[in-house]
């Protein structure tokens, strides 16, 4: 009879509480992933480049918005800094695997989000009203030239 190998599971308890930190964000979805570990820190090993990615996404997305308002002509500069902190503070939590260290990294992202969500509702506000006024000014331009 073959043998039945068992799926390995998390051990670290660091690491499962930053897991369910992240699962409370809806930031780390269930696994859905077929692959069977054959050992604890294959398992782990896996879990933590999962929240690594995570938090890659996170400053990927806010760098973004950064950029966007910075084109539309605000200074972000401070939140740009802060985030230069965030790929030390991952090795740190990569090191340690403490809850708390995650929590610094998205303490970081709240507080530099906390300034610019405000600021890019007020520039998707300014880029819509431009739209349509552009929108008026065309329709005006083809009804005078008919």
């Amino acid at each position: 009879m073959p043998e039945q190998t068992q799926s390995k599971a998390i051990e670290d308890k660091d690491l499962i509480e930053s897991v369910l930190f992240l699962k409370a964000k809806n930031l780390l979805s269930e696994s859905k992933s077929t692959i069977k570990f054959e050992t604890t820190k294959e398992a782990e090993t896996e879990k933590k480049e999962e929240i690594v990615n995570v938090i890659r996404e996170q400053i990927n997305i806010i760098k973004q918005n950064i950029t966007e308002l910075q084109k539309a002509g605000y200074n972000l500069h401070l939140e740009s800094i802060k985030l230069i902190e965030v790929p030390l503070k991952t090795k740190i939590w990569t090191s340690t695997l403490a809850k708390k260290d995650l929590e610094n990294i998205f303490k970081i992202f709240q507080e530099v989000e906390t300034i610019i969500m405000p600021l890019k509702s007020e520039n998707d506000a300014r880029v819509a009203e431009k739209e349509r006024l552009e929108k008026e000014a065309d329709k005006k331009e083809k009804t005078q030239t008919v």
